[in-house]
């Protein structure tokens, strides 16, 4: 990127100006700028970007320098080889210039929102003239899309939203990014969306978004349907990723208060016995999304034909940390703790969660899953996932999971972090949950992370 700033450097920019103004104009080359300049930044697309990213500089930046060509004729002795050459300069130059604006601090590619993705690629242009993509502006405290519903909108803020569970905010999401993407694989939503309304509603009082048709952008173009399935998993789990990052901020905030989190959220666990392996995967995260019984039952039947138990020994790396899972899991018995890069448990697992979604998408686990006792869980190896019939539902269910999962992760980190600002409630939770640097947990939160993958024990279970 250095490089597309010393070329773009006012400077370079102003001689390359004023070399151009000399030499004059090539009818062909005038032809191919002006056609480019039209294709990709018309005056209906500058009007349809409005209150968008900073591309109105681009913008004027490519008119000056098409009038610049469109204006001029061309000197005496001017030679096309010199004149193309400094025209092909001239668009690198502002092609880099504008892929240093859309992105002025590049991402990391596993952290980059489906949005920058988009401008980068300017799939967005291409999905507006196919009359998929829409731009509306909604006015404060409009539900955008509610709970639960079926929509097959994904949609793009310009503006400031909100995201609700259960008409309690989450968060307010400031840049501009993709929401909503549950909606390519057809699952409901888990929060809503709506425009901040009084003291909290943008300037403009209203806020403007993109929505796109998944069911258009599925029949009209099934190419980029297929790519955007998979970006909007790892979206999930980028999101997942970044939730995360917000429980350490509060468990060291806890720490630092006297608290106990893992005795706070460990009275969440319920440890059901006596179930079959059969009855475990009936009631887990990963059979509550099917819609029909007849549905259900054929998933659970290819799942069955799949599915294998193992056992991990207590203090175990069920999932390590970074590495990507050799099989998706669901707890049969015993208690699991989810912790974080830095070693803090920030979530227990149950009987019937589920665990290892970013095995389908090939991606690192952004979180580590150790077994505090003897954990028997139900393994779906990789190889039997990806060659068996269920797999297209098997994908769809754990996008409804991943998304349940976010909301829920939120939604906890707000909660928690409200209790935090009542000093009383502080008080409280420190005198019921009071931490225990000697206790089994604390333990376990500071156990050193095995850098091999653990040995699984296989069972056969005469229940199952």
């Amino acid at each position: 990127m250095e490089m597309h700033r010393s070329q773009t450097s006012y400077g370079k920019y102003r001689v390359l100006l004023e070399e151009l103004e000399r030499i004059g104009r090539v009818p062909e080359l005038e032809r191919a700028l002006q056609k480019r300049v039209e294709k990709h930044y018309s005056e209906e697309i500058i009007d349809f970007t409005e209150n968008s990213f900073p591309f109105q500089e681009i913008f004027e930046r490519y008119r000056r320098v098409g009038r610049l060509f469109l204006g001029k004729r061309p000197a005496p002795g001017a030679k096309n080889r010199e004149f193309l050459i400094l025209q092909q300069q001239t668009l690198h130059d502002l092609q880099a210039e504008l892929d240093e604006i859309v992105a002025r601090e590049p991402t990391p590619a596993q952290r980059r929102t489906l949005f920058e993705c988009h401008l980068r690629l300017g799939l967005l242009w291409r999905l507006f003239r196919k009359g998929v993509l829409k731009r509306k502006r909604y006015p404060a405290g409009y539900e955008i899309s509610g709970q639960d519903a079926d929509d097959s909108r994904l949609i793009f803020n310009l503006d400031p939203v909100e995201i609700c569970y259960y008409g309690k905010r989450l968060a307010r999401v400031e840049e501009p990014q993709m929401l909503g993407e549950g909606a390519l694989w057809e699952v409901p939503r888990s929060c809503a969306i709506r425009v901040p309304e009084g003291d909290d509603a943008p300037e403009t009082h209203g806020s403007v978004c993109f929505t796109l048709s998944c069911t258009k952008l599925k029949r009209g173009d099934p190419d980029l349907w297929q790519f955007l399935l998979q970006e909007s998993f790892m979206a999930f789990l980028a999101k997942l990723e970044r939730s995360n990052e917000r429980i350490h901020a509060l468990v060291q905030e806890m720490h630092r208060k006297k608290i106990s989190w893992e005795r706070l959220i460990e009275r969440e666990v319920e440890r059901p016995v006596g179930e079959t392996l059969r009855q475990t995967l009936e009631r887990s995260v990963l059979l509550q999304p099917s819609t029909s019984d007849f549905s259900r039952n054929v998933f659970l039947g290819y799942l069955e034909q799949i599915m294998r138990g193992v056992v991990f020994p207590p203090q175990t790396a069920i999932i390590p940390f970074g590495a990507v899972p050799s099989s998706l899991f669901v707890l049969h018995r015993g208690l699991a703790a989810v912790r974080d890069e830095h070693g803090n448990i920030v979530g227990y697992l149950q009987p019937g969660d589920l665990i290892g979604e970013s095995m389908l998408v090939d991606r690192p686990a952004i979180a580590e899953v150790v077994a505090l006792d003897r954990v028997e869980a139900i393994a779906f190896p990789r190889e039997a996932v990806f060659s068996s019939p269920a797999l297209p539902d098997l994908f769809m269910n754990c996008v409804q999971v991943l998304q349940d999962k976010l909301a829920a992760s939120n939604y906890r980190a707000e909660r928690f972090e409200e209790l935090l600002e009542d000093p009383v409630r502080v008080k409280a939770l420190r005198a019921r949950y009071p931490t225990d640097p000697g206790g089994l947990l604390r333990t376990l939160a500071r156990w050193k992370r095995s850098s091999s993958f653990p040995s699984q024990v296989a069972w056969t279970s005469s229940d199952s």
